[in-house]
């Protein structure tokens, strides 16, 4: 029989105002979360909707450290899962996350500390609520809330899909009294009612926070160059800003050319070492100037309120995605712009991640089979711990299409038969072979050598004892080297036998959830991989349409794809299409006599950048106009980007 829920109610509003500010250091609660942490306190379900930025973790985390017993929190996203708990543990707070790939051996005693009432928080992914022993500890446990985040992910409707959360409803039946706390971002009536059926929830009190954000000014251009386009923006846009792409090289190599280019900026995606990412982070946050080029990856536990720019540098993949990360702006409530740019190319390869390489049935047999070849799995048999991939190694080997693969991956981890993580796993050690004097006699022969052996010496005490695990990034900030050069030296020392050096270069890792059994694991999800494609397909029309049309408010149009109509008949008056009709309004303008007039006054070719930045209008429309007057001979294009006009 389930554990009876002992519950110690919230004294009051001053008693939760307590715990924010002991935890938290907020001195009020924001808007809806107050309204939310009363329904939990009064043990009645709850639906919570609120936007990026609203603060949903501290509606399950106030009323559960004022109430005996253990929260359980339901994640299907592993790195939040892992940056909750920490930040948990951070503040005092015991908390644990059920990782992938841990042994029985392992996971019993934790759930052990759990029943026992010495853990606060337990975080795990639906997947894992599955198993046969956690669902018989969780019976044992006396738990006072059971938290669901990413909600959505119950419905076919939702746009991240993920069949294990209807599987869910059984928390429900074993423990009837306890209230579960359903928490999303973005819900259309169709998904909550999917939350309410899936999760057996009674009468769930619905609390909802406008997506209504008077204060971001939604701006979609088209540009020639995108790059140049965020220069541009940033120059006449002072403040904190995010520049979000969808490749991790590009974030880099982005980064560092602004670096170069005198503007302050660093980077963040999900392959960087942990220290790394808390360095740019903590860089990036108390900084009031600095550009974060970074993947979606940058979203867990951001809190930056005085982010004055957001930069989509590649279309994103949904709408949803694209309204959580410009919402990260303006949390001040004061002005913020966010641009979503766009090119050609950039619609070229929106459309081959998005539409291209989805997967087939053909393809995830192939990679499942492959993945178990690979990794010399027999029938039955289910390895205990996470195993260590490159993905473009392993398409290599079996000559298997890269993008299509990785689609195959992300559909057999969102139907649970795999965990698909990716991060950039390459790291090394470094074991010094000779004494300080041999070493001090060798390395003067080689120009960088002498402070690269100098550098370990000094911040690695044990390095002559056994090998130790080098910060590249400090590395070659202090030589000021670039990583190819570095370790190209570091491998000279281990040629000349100086250096016992130990390297690991992965950027994925796989966890088989269960056993190795292929038609029966896949037989009853290759139905699914046609309304899995179906949904991509409508995501990534969904947000094409809203970067191509040109008549609806950008505000409007989103308050309207999210079902608020009673707010979404007001334009914004702040984004490019109300800016436009402003400006056709109070100036009927001829472009093209103004691009003439230009190019007269100037008497020299002038690139196309440059026009667009001294035409003050719509990109699209200055572009247009530039293609009539090509098209009529009134001007001509002259070294592949300049424009002139006939002497």
């Amino acid at each position: 029989m389930p554990v009876t829920n002992s519950r110690i109610p919230i004294a009051n509003y001053t008693q939760a105002l307590e715990l924010l500010k002991k935890y938290w250091g907020y001195d009020g609660f924001r808007p809806k979360q107050w309204e939310i942490i009363q329904k939990i306190w009064e043990a009645k379900d709850s639906i919570a909707l609120l936007p990026t930025g609203g603060g949903k973790s501290i509606c399950y985390q106030i009323p559960a450290l004022a109430q005996k017993g253990i929260c359980i929190v339901v994640s299907p996203l592993i790195a939040l899962m892992q940056d909750q708990v920490e930040n948990l543990n951070k503040k005092d707070i015991k908390a644990v996350h059920i990782s992938s790939g841990i042994s029985i051996k392992e996971l019993d005693p934790l759930l052990e500390q759990c029943v026992q009432g010495s853990i606060k928080f337990l975080y795990l992914s639906p997947e894992r609520l599955q198993q046969e022993l956690v669902q018989y500890r969780i019976k044992q446990m006396q738990i006072s809330l059971f938290a669901i985040d990413e909600a959505h992910c119950i419905s076919q409707w939702g746009y991240r899909f993920r069949p294990s959360y209807q599987k869910l409803d059984f928390l429900k039946k074993e423990h009837p009294n306890t209230p579960i706390l359903a928490l999303t971002a973005t819900a259309t009536p169709e998904i909550i009612k999917d939350i309410t059926h899936f999760l057996g929830l009674r009468k769930p009190v619905i609390t909802r926070k406008s997506f209504v954000r008077e204060n971001l000014s939604y701006q979609i251009k088209y540009c020639s160059s995108i790059y140049l386009e965020v220069k541009k923006i940033l120059r006449n846009n002072k403040g904190s800003s995010i520049i979000y792409l969808r490749n991790r090289k590009q974030c880099q190599t982005i980064s560092n050319q602004l670096s170069l280019e005198g503007f302050d900026s660093t980077y963040y995606h999900a392959g960087l070492d942990k220290e790394v990412k808390e360095r740019n982070f903590k860089k990036w946050m108390t900084s009031n100037q600095m550009s974060m080029v970074a993947t979606n990856a940058f979203g867990m536990g951001i809190d930056k309120a005085d982010v004055r720019v957001v930069i989509h540098y590649h279309i994103p993949d949904c709408i949803e995605s694209y309204f959580q990360e410009a919402g990260r702006g303006g949390r001040d409530q004061l002005a913020c712009k966010t641009f979503l740019l766009y090119n050609q190319d950039t619609l070229k390869s929106h459309h081959n991640l998005s539409i291209k390489s989805l997967p087939t049935k053909e393809s995830v047999e192939k990679t499942y089979c492959k993945l178990n070849q690979y990794f010399q799995i027999a029938y039955g048999e289910q390895p205990s711990k996470q195993q260590k991939l490159t993905l473009a190694k392993f398409c290599n080997f079996y000559e298997l299409p890269l993008l299509q693969t990785y689609h195959s991956l992300q559909f057999l981890d969102q139907y649970g038969i795999i965990e698909f993580e990716q991060y950039h796993y390459y790291k090394i050690w470094i074991k010094l072979k000779y004494d300080y004097y041999y070493l001090n006699q060798q390395i003067h022969k080689h120009p960088i050598t002498p402070y690269l052996i100098e550098y370990l010496m000094r911040h690695y005490t044990g390095i002559f004892e056994a090998p130790q695990r080098i910060d590249l990034i400090e590395l070659q900030q202090y030589l000021h080297l670039g990583k190819k050069t570095l370790l190209k030296t570091i491998k000279q020392l281990e040629q000349q036998n100086l250096i016992i050096l130990e390297e690991q270069n992965t950027d994925s890792s796989i966890y088989f959830t269960q056993p190795r059994e292929d038609q029966y694991l896949l037989r009853p999800i290759l139905n699914e991989i046609d309304i899995y494609n179906k949904k991509s397909i409508q995501q990534y029309q969904q947000i094409q349409q809203y970067v191509s049309q040109n008549k609806i408010c950008r505000s409007k149009w989103l308050l309207e794809y999210f079902k608020e109509p009673s707010i979404s008949s007001k334009d914004c008056g702040n984004c490019d299409i109300c800016f436009d009709k402003n400006v056709e309004i109070n100036n009927n303008r001829n472009i093209g006599n103004e691009i003439i007039k230009l190019l007269e006054a100037k008497q020299i070719p002038i690139d196309i950048p440059q026009i667009i930045e001294k035409i003050n209008s719509n990109e699209k429309k200055v572009m247009s106009e530039i293609k009539k007057l090509l098209k009529e001979n009134k001007i001509y294009l002259k070294y592949g980007n300049y424009i002139s006009i006939p002497k």
